[in-house]
């Protein structure tokens, strides 16, 4: 009794003025999650709440997030059948306190001025959304993307910041978004690529965004991810998704039509790239499909793509099978490349 009673007690003063709420979905991540956590837990920003929301995980990762639920008050810990991330998010969403909500997934990390950052931002541009830079690493290599400058973009602005594959993204984790925002759009349930479905919904809200320049976000690939996440199902969904996204905004904005066409264009070759890593050849028929259409909208994709794009398409319109396999063993050897290091790091630290 005197434990609810204590439990009861540290939720009423979490939901007095908390302003942002971090939701992060927890499913088998024991390996990458302290990480995660403590990039949280050393924000520099204090009105603020931490979701764990385990989705059923049967590794340790439960034990981890009632640890660090014990260790701050700001962690709160819920545990739930397992449904997906759309789902673990719903879940958060409803139980969250804060004026704001951010999404942080639990084998990523955030700098310690990420919450700061993005809130500061979005009050000073006056906006429901702001945006941050991020990294991306994995194999030994990190890339850095980010805004050009800090400040308010309307919303016709920001899609062509998407379409223009630089600086923004389609993820919901670099963002802050106000938790009006979702009284009424929550994330798709049993799709994947999720946040793309859910995106344009909620900027669908606002009629500006903030951006934050500089990368606040990391986003981790882990070892051995290419083979285990990506096949025939990832790739309906993501071109799905996207077919999805493009349509509302060239009924939106007209004029973006032909940005539009040449996402999705490069979107085929993106999808073909994947897949090809993840060992689907050019004998698969989402492979096939993504090759049809660079063959049919050929000319349409020429004048806007980098030239490492363009060659790409000339090497999947001429020769796919060699494509798709020397992609392959591109790929792989990346990964052995990468755990050669990693098993060269324990050596020397005598792990």
């Amino acid at each position: 009794m005197g434990e609810r009673l204590r439990r009861i007690a540290i939720d009423e003063v979490r939901t007095m003025g908390v302003e942002v709420s971090v939701i992060v979905p927890v499913w088998n991540m024991e390996s990458y999650l302290e990480r995660c956590l403590d990039s949280l837990g050393c924000q520099d920003f204090e009105s603020m709440e931490i979701l764990l929301i385990d989705d059923g995980s049967t590794d340790a990762s439960g034990e981890i997030c009632r640890r660090y639920e014990n260790r701050s008050g700001k962690f709160r810990y819920f545990r739930k059948e397992n449904g997906g991330l759309s789902d673990a998010r719903n879940y958060g969403i409803r139980k969250a306190a804060g004026k704001w909500i951010a999404f942080v997934d639990s084998d990523d990390y955030v700098e310690k001025n990420y919450v700061r950052e993005l809130w500061q931002c979005a009050q000073n541009c006056r906006t429901g959304a702001a945006c941050c830079g991020y990294y991306y690493e994995g194999c030994g290599t990190k890339q850095i993307k980010s805004p050009a400058f800090y400040g308010r973009i309307g919303i016709r602005e920001f899609w062509q910041y998407i379409l223009s594959h630089d600086e923004v993204d389609t993820s919901v984790c670099t963002k802050l978004f106000s938790a009006e925002l979702f009284h009424d759009v929550l994330f798709p349930v049993g799709k994947k690529y999720e946040d793309i479905y859910t995106l344009y919904k909620l900027m669908d809200k606002v009629p500006a965004v903030g951006l934050a320049d500089m990368p606040l976000y990391h986003y981790v690939r882990r070892n051995g991810s290419i083979s285990q996440s990506y096949g025939a199902a990832n790739s309906r969904d993501m071109i799905g998704a996207f077919r999805e996204m493009l349509g509302y905004i060239s009924r939106r904005y007209p004029e973006l039509l032909g940005a539009c066409r040449s996402f999705l264009y490069l979107e085929h070759i993106y999808n073909i790239s994947s897949l090809s890593k993840a060992g689907f050849f050019s004998d698969e028929s989402e492979w096939k499909k993504s090759r049809n259409y660079i063959l049919k909208h050929w000319r349409l994709g020429q004048p806007v793509q980098k030239k490492k794009y363009r060659f790409s398409a000339w090497l999947i319109r001429l020769v796919p099978g060699l494509y798709s396999r020397a992609l392959f063993c591109l790929a792989k050897g990346k990964e052995w490349a990468a755990y050669a290091r990693l098993a060269g790091q324990r050596c020397d630290t005598g792990l």
